[in-house]
């Protein structure tokens, strides 16, 4: 019979670990533990009995995230059930489907320390260092998706109806191939993850009630509307969080006004022809009138309308900052919204294949700050933030950015902390 080393387990000389000690045990079949020469309370057993009831000492790393209290929950709403994935086929389309899951990785992944702290000739040893990531993956809101209800009022029941055809589907996300496939993986692989981006919308606006702001890591769906979609747009989120919060919310939390500020470089033709009667809604629509969708029908639902052209000098910056904040400053002004949904697209960065527009990565982030800034300084408002087009592989990188820009300028996450 072979018997174990005299040293417990918590001083095992030969390196040997719990497991490959308990394994011994058993190999060597020990039925009575008087055998062992060492006083009971030194048995493997009882020795795993004492480490696991140890208590952890003050101070050590691992007293100090067994107490740590939960991370306070952020206005920014985020799944990874937003991303689109269908066999690798998505990667054939220009929109990046992936683009949310790289804008949360950016935001929860450690972050470099700025050139222009100045450590002389310690700046090659901090461009190595990492600060901590701005957010953690915990803090973000998980959406659900919107109810039969909130479709209902968002949607009509025939175009609710024709999304059960593949063909439907194929022409308003312009993949031809969509309408050969059977609609359970469509709706699956792509109508459920815009349908979760949807509930996003709505839940970034009532938390905006909430809290003074909010941003959903997708949604902005501008093309789509009440009768039909088009240009990548299936659910009109945007039209669903606007009556949501004149609307839905209960009443002493319902907003009077709302403006729609829509600064994708397409004409967000979804949300106009909703509201091209409402005058609870103001919308500001600066868009590229040489593109995708140029509907001159619903033209005059917008109530400020800043068109410019392909390639033109007025959309590079800070020419075109300066046209959006004058524009805005004047519309707030005369219009006194009580809330702000802000449609945050991309596509307008220089080298979109789609935008055909200027703006330069700091003219993104310099055009958030300017409509944060009007917000919450002039308007005096709830914002909600919804990302919409975008159609190069580092506009995620230019999307976080610019939210740790925004969090960083006007102190967004003071009172979560």
């Amino acid at each position: 019979e072979r018997r174990l080393h005299r040293t417990p387990i918590s001083r095992n000389r030969d390196g040997g670990s719990a497991r490959h000690v308990r394994r011994t045990i058993v190999r060597s079949r020990i039925k009575r533990w008087p055998d062992v020469p060492f006083p009971m309370s030194q048995t493997p057993t009882n020795a795993l009995k004492q480490q696991k009831g140890r208590k952890k000492k003050k101070g050590s790393m691992s007293y100090m995230f067994s107490h740590m209290s939960p991370l306070p929950k952020v206005p920014i709403v985020y799944s990874p059930d937003y991303n689109i994935t269908f066999f690798g086929l998505e990667f054939l389309h220009p929109f990046d489907s992936q683009k949310y899951r790289r804008v949360h990785d950016r935001l929860t992944a450690p972050r470099r320390i700025p050139r222009e702290t100045g450590f002389g000739t310690l700046s090659s040893l901090f461009s190595m260092a990492r600060l901590p990531p701005l957010l953690h993956h915990t803090q973000f809101h998980t959406p659900e998706p919107p109810t039969s209800t909130d479709l209902g009022l968002t949607h009509s029941k025939t175009y609710l109806d024709n999304l059960e055809n593949p063909t439907v589907i194929a022409q308003i996300l312009e993949i031809p191939f969509l309408a050969l496939l059977p609609i359970s993986w469509v709706r699956t692989r792509v109508l459920d993850p815009m349908l979760l981006a949807t509930g996003g919308s709505k839940m970034a606006a009532e938390l905006a009630l909430a809290e003074e702001w909010a941003i959903n890591l997708g949604g902005g769906f501008h093309h789509a509307s009440w009768g039909g979609g088009g240009g990548f747009c299936v659910y009109a989120d945007i039209s669903m969080a606007v009556k949501h919060v004149l609307e839905g919310v209960p009443p002493e939390k319902r907003v009077k006004k709302v403006m729609i500020i829509d600064l994708d470089a397409h004409q967000g033709n979804g949300h106009e022809r909703d509201f091209m009667h409402d005058n609870r809604v103001h919308i500001l629509d600066c868009f590229n009138s040489r593109i995708f969708p140029n509907d001159t029908a619903v033209l005059r639902a917008i109530s400020t309308s800043l068109p410019v052209t392909s390639y033109s000098y007025e959309t590079t910056e800070p020419r075109y900052v300066a046209k959006v904040s004058a524009a805005l400053r004047d519309a707030i002004a005369s219009f006194h919204p009580d809330f702000i949904l802000y449609n945050a697209g991309t596509d307008c960065m220089r080298g979109d294949p789609l935008g055909h527009m200027m703006l330069s990565a700091d003219g993104i982030v310099a055009r958030d700050e300017m409509v944060f800034r009007m917000a919450r300084e002039v308007a005096r408002c709830p914002i909600v933030m919804v990302l919409s087009g975008g159609y190069q592989r580092g506009n995620a990188a230019v999307i976080a950015k610019s939210i740790e820009n925004l969090v960083g300028k006007f102190d967004l996450l003071r009172k979560m902390a």
